[in-house]
């Protein structure tokens, strides 16, 4: 039973994780996106575009992926916890909340 509660917890961090990620990943896309608009049009300045724009691209692959994961865990923690839920419920494991609170109006 505590594997459960765990796993509760993973879950939660993870929609964290993903909320976050999101978030960022938003922001390093509209980032990106007024520096690409920005493009300079002497070459050697475009050298300097070039440099600023590669470490933001790569923030934004970066957050992509760590959205992508969470979402992943995300998905796959949901699955593992409701088969794990009937699994309790078919072997009687999983309390009733229904029949504990019908048992505790009768008092």
């Amino acid at each position: 039973m505590i594997w459960y509660g765990v796993l509760g917890l993973i879950f939660f961090i993870s929609i964290i994780g993903g909320c976050v990620s999101g978030i960022m990943l938003i922001l390093f896309r509209i980032e990106l996106h007024t520096v690409t608009k920005r493009k300079p049009k002497k070459k050697k300045n475009i050298a300097r575009w070039e440099k600023r724009l590669k470490p933001i691209r790569l923030k934004v692959n970066y957050m992509k992926y760590l959205f992508l994961a969470s979402l992943a865990s995300v998905i796959t923690l949901f699955l593992i916890l409701w088969v794990f839920t009937i699994q309790l419920q078919v072997t009687n494991q999983l309390p009733d909340l229904e029949l504990r609170s019908e048992q505790q109006a009768e008092k």
